[in-house]
């Protein structure tokens, strides 16, 4: 028979043993808290680390800039008008004539020179003075003469009054009667030559009364050219 088993208040050493596990349950809690912290704790040692200021090296040179001159540009003065520089509002320059020189309204150059203002003509055309029958055989160029009179189909006095004249003679065309139409009154350009007065002249000239008037010696100008201004 076996012994009967004793009863009593006191827990036996297994149920002791059984008993005890929520003690390693609270330990492992707080050994996860503790974990918790330190993962916490390291964490926020990063977080300062990345946030703290570079500190800068007072010592390191300065960079140099570049000196850059400010002073002002010199410019160069502009130049004063001169005399031999024609300026904006200067009237343009007569168109040069078939010799070089320029042709002044009214005037008639005979190698460069304005016969109609000199002294050396007759009452009814150019002189026998020697100044200009010196000129025979020289380029004539003629801006903007008056026509005085026209004395036959292709022959008519140009200059500003009877008392400075010139007969001019137009150019031959192989039709016959030239084509320009001259009237008493009217303005011309022209250019030729100044040529002496000869009988062939005289004799194609003779049918006409005021070509009368002409000499043997005296001038004509014998043109090549001729237009007419309104």
């Amino acid at each position: 028979m076996s012994a009967p088993t004793p009863t009593g208040s006191h827990p036996t050493a297994e149920q002791s043993r059984r008993g005890v596990p929520w003690l390693w349950i609270l330990l492992g809690a707080l050994l996860l808290a503790l974990a918790v912290w330190a993962i916490a704790a390291a964490v926020n040692d990063d977080d300062d680390e990345a946030t703290a200021p570079v500190a800068v090296s007072e010592s390191a040179d300065p960079v140099e800039e570049p000196d850059v001159d400010v002073s002002p540009t010199e410019t160069a003065p502009e130049p004063s008008p001169s005399a031999d520089t024609p300026s904006a509002d200067a009237p343009s320059v007569d168109a040069p004539s078939v010799d070089g020189s320029a042709a002044a309204a009214g005037a008639l150059l005979v190698g460069g020179t304005d016969v109609l203002s000199g002294e050396a003509f007759s009452a009814d055309a150019l002189s026998t003075d020697a100044d200009l029958t010196a000129m025979a055989g020289q380029t004539v160029d003629a801006r903007e003469v008056k026509v005085l009179e026209v004395v036959a189909d292709e022959a008519f006095y140009v200059g500003p009054d009877a008392g400075r004249s010139v007969l001019v003679r137009l150019p031959e065309f192989a039709a016959g009667e030239s084509p320009f139409k001259v009237e008493a009154g009217d303005t011309v350009n022209l250019s030729g030559t100044l040529r002496p007065v000869d009988q062939a002249l005289l004799d194609e000239m003779g049918a006409y009364d005021p070509a009368k008037r002409l000499e043997p010696g005296q001038v004509y100008v014998q043109a090549d050219k001729i237009s007419g201004v309104r």
